[in-house]
């Protein structure tokens, strides 16, 4: 499959750790597409989502100034 694909994956990957508030790891989160989905690059998915998950706080910071009459916490989690 495609980059593009693993970006959603990825993205898909990132939305289920947050929505859910579980304990799981990104590894494990990640397992769970394993099945469906074995050709994907699971090197480049774990990367992106431990890139997002390791400069969340920076991130947030980044779109702050862009929000009118927002906060961070009112935004969806997909946002």
């Amino acid at each position: 499959m495609s980059r593009k694909d693993a970006r959603v994956q990825a993205f898909q990957t990132l939305f289920q750790l947050e929505i859910k508030e579980t304990d799981l790891t990104i590894q494990e989160a990640i397992e769970f597409i394993k099945d469906d989905h074995s050709d994907l690059d699971f090197d480049f998915i774990y990367w992106l989502v431990t890139g997002v998950k390791d400069h969340q706080i920076v991130l947030d910071e980044t779109i702050k100034p862009h929000l009118k009459d927002w906060s961070i916490d009112r935004l969806l989690k997909s946002d």
